[in-house]
């Protein structure tokens, strides 16, 4: 009974930060699951446990293990992760990235919100520039 007043407070938690977290939009209107179903899809077919990159890159988001690291996963599960916890780790690069774009005030130059999350998960950097896998990740959004 202790270890269940404990953990369900937890769980409450959890499932109300993931909610907010999956109905917060960006700037141009699509949410963090309109992003998640885009990106997996152009990443990995939807596939959970997929390797690529020549077995560098794991999973839904095809994750780098110093990507993955850098946005909270542990090495422990890089490799073996469920999917909700791929797409949790993919939220928190959105907000990483999503800060980054608010802070340098990107709109500014034209940058789309789209545009530097695909450059960024793709290449670590918001470059913003309109490369065939921004057009990929753009397609999947508008379907």
């Amino acid at each position: 009974m202790f270890k269940l007043v404990i953990i369900l407070p937890r769980l409450i938690l959890t499932s109300v930060l993931i909610s907010l977290l999956m109905f917060s939009c960006s700037a141009r209107g699509e949410s963090f699951i309109d992003y998640a179903k885009a990106f997996s899809y152009v990443e990995s077919s939807n596939r959970v446990h997929v390797w690529g990159d020549n077995g560098k890159a794991y999973g839904l988001y095809q994750f780098h293990i110093a990507r993955w690291m850098e946005c909270g996963g542990k090495r422990s599960e890089f490799g073996n992760a469920p999917a909700w916890r791929q797409t949790q780790i993919f939220f928190t690069e959105i907000n990483r990235c999503f800060d980054q774009y608010e802070r340098k005030r990107l709109w500014e130059n034209g940058i789309t919100p789209t545009q530097a999350l695909a450059t960024y998960h793709n290449n670590g950097s918001i470059k913003g520039c309109e490369t065939e896998y921004v057009r990929k990740i753009k397609n999947r959004l508008n379907r």
